[in-house]
Formats: structure tokens, sequence, C-alpha cells
């Protein structure tokens, strides 16, 4: 999808759903793209949130036989992350146009992708990907840690002598369905892509649906797999490196994920520089403040930052849609980490503008 304005000139944006399995389409059209989908799934309307209002966005299906994709699921990781290469070569190879400030952005499970393949396109001769950064947002990189985070979450809220009051009082419970009052919007996604119509106008001929089992049981395996020294080569390339973590998940919560972001460590010691910095309230064009942000730039020209979320959960362009928005937009041309100053300590904290 290009830009709202000066698509030629743009920045784009990659950006690859979770899962693993899960189609990046139904983002497009229930959170980030220009459209969404109204609530009973039969029409479109213009969405104020979408990303492509100053960047093109390509919201990319994968593995193999994701959503709209066609194609066997790879063998193995490192077989999909040479075919997500290619792909985003011969991309830009096709749209040239489109091969400005360059990011991929990752949710979930594909955190790990994003930073493989960023490291993979950095790192592979002659390579004219204009890639500038990587954004992982509630990823699983540091399973771990994550791991310990979970732990430390459930003990400092006392939600473990909750749960096992709950296991007693299960009995007296009668197995009656109440329905959410929320409804998911990939379900309303599922009726609208499937549609003759809508096909027809989209060029596809497939069956789509909102998260693929075969890809996901091929796939979810590789959730245990240590993403750290890959996002430390993107930052010794000099990119830009964002993790976002909401302070309600725990899932891949904010705990586990400081633990080994702090453990960044390369040309800089990224990990322990970051965990210097004094964190401060992150706010939208309205001054809202909407979580905490550290940010640094290091001497050899990197950058790296972790927001966390508040109220944020698992979904954090669903709870937070402007900040998710503003906050894209604050990678893409670097202001996210303008206006450091150095302490009297040596530590480093923001003017607050």
């Amino acid at each position: 999808m290009e830009a709202n304005k000066n698509p030629g000139t743009a920045s784009t944006v990659l950006f690859f759903g979770g899962g693993p399995g899960n189609s990046s389409i139904a983002t497009a059209m229930s959170l980030s793209g220009p459209c969404r989908m109204t609530p009973d799934g039969k029409k479109l309307m213009k969405n104020e949130y979408s990303w492509t209002r100053q960047a093109n966005v390509v919201w990319v299906d994968a593995p193999g036989p994701t959503g709209f994709s066609v194609g066997p699921v790879e063998a193995d990781l490192n077989k999909f992350i040479n075919n997500m290469l290619v792909f985003v070569t011969q991309f830009f190879q096709k749209y040239p146009n489109l091969n400005t400030n360059v990011h991929l952005v990752g949710v979930s499970s594909s955190a790990l992708v994003v930073t493989m393949l960023g490291e993979r396109i950095v790192k592979s001769p002659g390579s004219k990907v204009d890639l500038k950064g990587v954004m992982m947002y509630s990823g699983v990189v540091g399973p771990y840690d994550i791991y310990y985070g979970c732990y430390k979450m459930a003990k400092d809220r006392k939600l473990l002598p909750q749960a096992d009051s709950m296991q007693g009082r299960r009995r007296d419970l009668r197995d009656y369905h109440v329905g959410s009052s929320r409804e998911s919007p990939h379900q309303r996604a599922d009726g609208f892509l499937n549609t003759q119509a809508v096909q027809k106008d989209l060029g596809v001929s497939k069956h789509w649906e909102a998260s693929n089992d075969q890809v996901f049981q091929a796939f979810n395996k590789y959730t245990a797999y240590e993403g750290i020294y890959h996002t430390t080569q993107l930052l010794d390339s000099k990119l830009k490196v964002l993790v976002v973590n909401g302070d309600q998940d725990y899932l891949t919560n904010a705990v586990g994920t400081t633990e080994w972001l702090f453990k960044l460590n390369g040309i800089e010691n990224y990990g322990v520089k970051l965990g210097q910095v004094t964190p401060v309230p992150l706010k939208d064009d309205r001054g809202r403040a909407f979580g905490k942000v550290l940010a640094l730039k290091y001497a050899n020209a990197a950058r790296l930052a972790f927001l966390e979320v508040t109220g944020g959960s698992h979904s954090l362009v669903l709870n937070e849609p402007v900040g998710m928005q503003q906050t894209l937009w604050a990678v893409l041309d670097s202001g996210l980490w303008l206006n450091m100053i150095m302490t009297n300590d040596g530590k480093v904290c923001y003017i607050d503008t």
C-alpha cells in the first residue's frame, strides 16, 4: 500500500505477522491499513490510524502458505529466512522507487524473523536494500529471559495464590459459554476476504484463513530460538532497533525483555549503556503519555530504544493505535532519539519537549 503523500520519497515498511502462521492481511484490514472493516464485516471505511499516512507498507504473509501466499511450508527456519531474503531483494529490484529508508517490523514470533532477516540483508554481498531499522513488537527474542519474566510477574503480582484458589473453585462452575463483547476483527476479515468480488479485485483465488495451523505446527518450535546475537549484529551494522512491549503482556513480558535487552554487547556495550538511560514518558501529538521509553544513539551510529506501553497487552496496535502509529513515524525519521543529554554522573537522560 503506497503512502498517502509522496510515495516515491516516503519510507517503506515491511510488516510480518506473528503466530507463526498469522496472516498480516488481517492486521492490514483491521488495525494498521488505510481502510478497515465496518463492524458487520461487509464494507470498508477510512482508518485514521493507518501506517500508510506517512509510509509505504507491505504486509507480508509468510512462511509458506500463510494467508494468501502459496507454496509449501519451508523445511526449517534458515530456509525460510533465505526465501525472505530473495523476496525482499527481488521486490525492491522490481519496485526501486520504494527502496527508501526501509524498516522491518515483526510482531510476536516474527520479531525473531525480522532480526535474522535484517542481519541477512546487511551481510548479503552487494545488497542494495536501503535497510535502516528493525522494530520488534511483543517479540519472542530472548525466550529464556521472557520465561523468567513470567515467573517474576506472577510472583510480584501474587497471581500464583489466586491461581491455586481458582483451581478449587472451578468444580462449582457450570459449562456455560459466554461470548466476548469484543469480537475478533480476524473473524470479520474471514468473511470479507473470502467473498468472490473481493478476491477478484485482489487477484487471488484461495480460501483465506487468519491463521495457518500447518505453519504453526512446523515453526512454533523456533520460538525457543535465542535471537540476542542477531540483534547485536544489527546494531553493529549501525541500524536502528526498536523493542516494544506492553506492561500488561504476560506472554512476551517487558520484565523479561529488558533482561535480554540489557545483555546486548557488540562493538558497543549496548545493553549496559541503555540500562543507564533515564526513562521518560512518550507522548502522542495530543500530549497524552502512552508509555515510557529508553532510547540511545551510540558512538558507532547505532540506535537502540525500548518502549513499555502503559496498559498494553500482546496486541499493542489494538490497545494503542495512536501511540503505535506515531511511534512508527518517530522511528522512521529517527525523532525517537532526539533531545539526548549527558548528565554530570555520566548517565543519559532526555529533555522533555
